[in-house]
């Protein structure tokens, strides 16, 4: 087993054996490293030992708890945590932001790379057959893996215990978020994304006006999506549309939003 020199430094961790046939020197120093990796030591190790037990090692370890019920749990911690977080620091965010904001971070692909980093994968049990196709770097997988820890964690200290270890974690990833709208650079785009996918259709764009002088025109533009609407002006014809998608989707509710994210 690495000790924790070789965690902390990076050196690439070797797959633990099965958890039921480990000895218990062999126990304790995979939670020495997965503690040290967590900051957090666990009351109630088989919290632990569950969280990092695939659904499919059961198949050939009936005697094995897998982690299904603990990613259930983690998936409403993290939401929890990410919610709280997003709402005491960006105050001046309306629902729809702070809704793109929490999952930049609640991403499959982002939970998948928090694994990687801390070095879990190796460490997830699974069966034969998920072993040889990659299953110990399958970013469901890993994802799954980091919240299953954020439950056990939160059933074996609490609400207090597990902030820490989320604020520890994602520390960085939560200084970096960014509250600009997620189609700043591109919001026709974004709003086009959305209505192919959720409406199976275009936004329907209209000329509404133009006023100004041949040579700084300025045109005003109207976009309809379904019951939702938008008008935006500029100095030219894409400029006024990309700005009536902006104010379309400043009025889209947060669930059409992650379509357009794709998170």
């Amino acid at each position: 087993m690495p000790t924790h020199s070789e965690k902390t430094t990076g050196t690439p961790v070797s797959p633990p054996g099965s958890i039921l046939e480990r000895s218990p020197d062999e126990t304790v120093a995979f939670r020495s490293v997965v503690e040290a990796a967590l900051g957090y030591r666990f009351h109630d190790p088989s919290l632990l030992l569950t969280a990092f037990t695939h659904p499919s090692y059961v198949f050939q370890n009936p005697a094995a708890t897998h982690n299904q019920r603990l990613e259930f749990l983690g998936d409403a911690v993290l939401g929890l945590l990410l919610a709280d977080y997003v709402y005491r620091n960006f105050p001046d965010c309306q629902e729809g932001v702070l809704t793109t904001l929490r999952a930049q971070i609640a991403s499959g692909a982002h939970l998948a790379s928090v694994a990687t980093r801390l070095g879990f994968g190796p460490y997830l049990l699974l069966d034969k057959g998920a072993k040889m196709t990659g299953g110990n770097a399958n970013a469901h997988n890993l994802a799954d893996l980091v919240e299953s820890v954020l439950a056990a964690i939160w059933l074996d200290g609490g609400l207090n215990a597990v902030n820490e270890v989320f604020l520890r974690l994602f520390g960085d990833d939560l200084k970096s978020l960014d509250a600009a709208p997620p189609w700043k650079t591109n919001p026709r785009g974004f709003l086009q994304t959305i209505a192919q996918r959720s409406f199976a259709c275009e936004p329907l764009y209209a000329d509404l006006d133009c006023k100004g002088p041949d040579s700084s025109p300025v045109f005003t533009v109207s976009v309809t999506l379904g019951d939702w609407s938008g008008t935006g002006s500029g100095h030219t014809k894409r400029e006024a549309r990309a700005n009536a998608a902006a104010a379309l989707l400043n009025r889209l509710p947060p669930e059409l939003l992650r379509i357009g994210s794709n998170l």
